[in-house]
């Protein structure tokens, strides 16, 4: 019996030298859970301080310069999140804007001190090459966001904003059309706002509020030269640089405000 419970011992011994051998040869592979909080943006279509609620409506900028908006919609893809420590945080890669859409998702998003959101305003090459077809959401199929309506070849609008601005010396109501379908790889536009510092919390609902203030478009603009209120073609967007530029500028300067 004694020689029995021996051997017992000694197999025993065996097993668990050989399991613990074997635990220090197999990696750990349990993943790591980094805790996460949903973060919103939420995108206010404005003209100066007034919200954009309804088209063909008239709203006044600070200066008294009345703009009515029949379509307000822009691209923007290349979220990122930049937290205090720089360490740069990647989201949602594409969203549309519209008017009648607010609040978007983009994304579950490590907890921790925030300072910044950067992006760009348009679609990167890749995502501007896409098919519509091949994209499981809806972003691309907008076809007023196509230069050509009927196919997407010709590429993505980046900002379409039509409507009617003010364009007298003493703001007196005289009114003119706009057309800008501002676009095409060259003209995508990086956005980097002041820093303004929010926290992610896990398990928390978070917003990130942008203001997208339309007058800002006609700064530095000649608007009583009606050439300067068309940009419809890809062919213009290549052309008409001095308005294509100073479109550029303005947008990635004065457009948007984090609040």
């Amino acid at each position: 019996m004694k020689k029995i419970l021996n051997t017992i011992l000694i197999l025993l011994l065996i097993v668990m030298v050989y399991s613990c051998d074997k635990e220090k040869d197999e990696p750990f592979d349990e993943a790591i859970i980094v805790p996460t909080g949903k973060v919103w943006m939420h995108l206010h279509n404005t003209v100066g301080s007034n919200d954009v609620e309804l088209y063909n409506t008239t709203y006044f900028d600070a200066n008294g310069r009345g703009l009515r908006l029949s379509k307000a919609q822009f691209y923007i893809s290349n979220i990122e999140l930049v937290k205090l420590n720089d360490e740069v945080v990647p989201a949602k890669n594409i969203l549309l804007k519209t008017l009648e859409e607010e609040s978007y998702l983009i994304g579950d998003i490590s907890v921790g001190n925030y300072k910044a959101v950067r992006f760009k305003l348009g679609l990167t090459d890749d995502l501007n090459n896409l098919s519509p077809d091949v994209v499981s959401t809806n972003e691309l199929k907008d076809t007023s966001m196509w230069y050509n309506s009927g196919d997407y070849s010709d590429g993505y609008v980046y900002l379409n904003a039509v409507g009617e601005v003010d364009t007298s010396i003493d703001l007196s109501g005289k009114y003119a059309s706009f057309d800008y379908k501002f676009g095409t790889s060259s003209n995508l536009v990086t956005v980097n706002l002041p820093e303004n510092t929010f926290p992610v919390y896990e398990g928390i609902i978070s917003y990130i509020h942008l203001n997208a203030d339309y007058s800002q478009l006609f700064q530095n603009l000649d608007i009583k030269d009606v050439n300067n209120l068309n940009l419809t073609t890809v062919q213009g967007n290549n052309t008409k640089t001095e308005l294509v530029t100073t479109l550029k500028t303005n947008i990635s300067n004065l457009f948007f405000s984090f609040e």
